[in-house]
């Protein structure tokens, strides 16, 4: 039930007003202008949450439908498309693109199973219009398969800003759809392939590649992640997360915040703990970040170039010059006394 109740909430907050040519997403409970009801094709499907859950027999399809309320006072196009789900750089999962991120533990890709990938529709003002999908499931595949349907309507709403300035504004709705073989289950699992140097909003930091490779949703989970210096104990900057949703068979980019400092070259050891229900897992990574890697991240993140050591070898060497100048110019001296010494005499 708890489950049942945060993707529930994922697929609301998932459900947003869009500003065209972003893909930002906000919740908007009671701005929505049209919406969309998943409906029960047959006993192997359960929509009484707000979201698809298939169980399946085979390769047997099956035929899922949606239904879309238009609340507008004019006529609604939407397209609805269906994709594979993934893991965004939050730790919370998704299905709002087409092309995710490369996992060498997904298997199938729900959009790959679904006919037609999208479809368009128009409604009219206070009608309603619905919309059929096929799901043909992998044949001898087991656990959890995700994906979703999202919505963007083809039109959008022209919202003042300033002047006669405007910005088109769209309702984007989605659902999650959760399909699962009747016997087989999977248990889900925490594990970092990798960290490098990188930004998180134009910021400094250590991005933690995690992954759940493992056919089942890693829901409701914390995580801890930290770094020291490879070989020392002292933990440099962390971070920690909770309410985590990691979409089966995914990775994500988990930024570790370097407090607005330099990022330097060096040797580095991720250290990292996660947890959900009865599980945990415990894992730590190496890498390392060059000097070109730093000063390149540095430069992006705004910080201006740092000379300090070029200014440090520069004074080193004006200082040999200069012993040097003076021992040459000391032995030239002792020089000519000899050879006015030996005049005399």
């Amino acid at each position: 039930m708890k489950l049942r109740k945060i993707v529930l909430g994922l697929a609301l907050l998932l459900s947003g007003w869009m500003i065209s040519q972003t893909t930002q997403q906000v919740h908007a409970a009671d701005g929505a202008d049209y919406v969309l009801v998943p409906k029960a094709s047959n006993n192997t499907q359960d929509v009484s949450n707000g979201y698809y859950q298939l169980r399946t027999t085979g390769t047997q399809s099956q035929t899922i439908t949606v239904t879309v309320l238009n609340k507008r006072n004019t006529e609604l196009k939407l397209k609805v498309s269906a994709n594979t789900g993934y893991t965004q750089n939050n730790g919370m999962y998704a299905w709002d693109r087409k092309k995710i991120p490369t996992d060498t533990s997904l298997q199938y890709k729900f959009r790959d199973m679904v006919q037609p990938k999208s479809q368009s529709i128009t409604v009219p003002s206070g009608g309603s219009g619905s919309l059929t999908f096929t799901v043909t499931p992998p044949a001898n595949y087991h656990g959890v398969i995700m994906g979703g349907l999202t919505s963007m309507p083809d039109d959008g709403q022209r919202v003042a800003v300033s002047g006669n300035a405007a910005l088109r504004v769209r309702y984007s709705y989605g659902l999650p759809i959760f399909m699962k073989t009747e016997t087989v289950k999977a248990v889900p699992n925490m594990s970092a392939n990798s960290a490098r140097g990188g930004l998180s909003n134009g910021k400094t930091a250590v991005l933690a590649n995690i992954e759940n490779n493992k056919p089942a949703l890693l829901a409701d989970a914390t995580m801890n992640l930290s770094v020291t210096r490879r070989g020392e104990s002292k933990v440099l900057h962390s971070a920690k997360a909770s309410s985590l949703m990691i979409a089966p068979n995914s990775n994500f980019n988990y930024p570790i915040d370097w407090g607005g400092q330099r990022l330097e070259a060096g040797d580095y050891t991720l250290h990292g703990t996660g947890s959900t229900g009865g599980q945990s897992w415990k894992f730590t990574r190496n890498f390392t970040i060059s000097a070109a890697e730093a000063d390149q991240l540095n430069q992006e993140a705004g910080f201006k170039p740092d000379y300090t050591w070029l200014w440090i070898t520069i004074a080193i060497l004006v200082l040999i010059l200069l012993g040097l100048l003076i021992y040459w110019l000391g032995r030239r001296s002792n020089k000519k006394k000899n050879s006015a010494n030996e005049e005399e005499e």
